[in-house]
């Protein structure tokens, strides 16, 4: 896979490889309250009470999308990352980058969405999100085998492309990932 990635990266500020959507509904106020910018970035996002039911809804939509193509996913809820690094998560200091090289996962547990799958999969999300998040590629769910095709793409050419965010859907363990420095 020539010019693409062949690892992806999870940043975290605390325990990496959780999410908020796994958390059970009467458990996540005391969560959120117990959590601030020091722990986890975004906050914000989740002062809107639709938020986490939008993406619980986006993240079906990725997963029923993913099984369509053959995807096999254990957890119900993905774990977030990038593929390849991101250089805006790695300006801040407090963002802990964990590598998983692609070869180490099963190709049936992983899949991947051109721009943050929140705002990809949802078109009114979409259209506020602007010119980027406008382009044919983003209403999609891809396995790794489709990640040459996507980056043949004259949008994955452009100065202003979005990234691309990888969903596992497993729990990885801890003889595949490694800390960024």
């Amino acid at each position: 896979m020539n010019n693409i990635p062949d690892f992806i990266t999870h940043y975290s500020r605390s325990e990496p490889f959780r999410s908020m959507s796994a958390v059970p509904k009467e458990k996540l106020p005391e969560i959120l309250r117990e959590m601030d910018e020091t722990k986890a970035w975004g906050l914000s996002r989740f002062s809107d009470s639709e938020y986490l039911e939008r993406r619980v809804v986006i993240e079906q939509k990725i997963r029923d999308a993913f099984i369509a193509k053959g995807g096999k996913p254990v957890l119900k809820f993905p774990i977030y990352f990038f593929l390849g690094r991101n250089n805006q998560f790695e300006k801040y200091e407090a963002n802990k980058g964990y590598v998983i090289r692609l070869s180490d996962l099963p190709t049936d547990a992983v899949s991947f969405t051109y721009g943050d799958s929140m705002f990809s999969l949802n078109k009114d999300y979409r259209n506020e999100k602007g010119e980027g998040y406008l382009s044919d590629l983003c209403p999609h769910v891809y396995r790794l085998e489709d990640l040459p095709g996507l980056f043949s793409h004259a949008d994955l050419q452009s100065r202003n492309r979005l990234h691309i965010e990888a969903q596992l859907w497993i729990t990885p363990s801890d003889a595949v990932f490694s800390r960024c420095d």
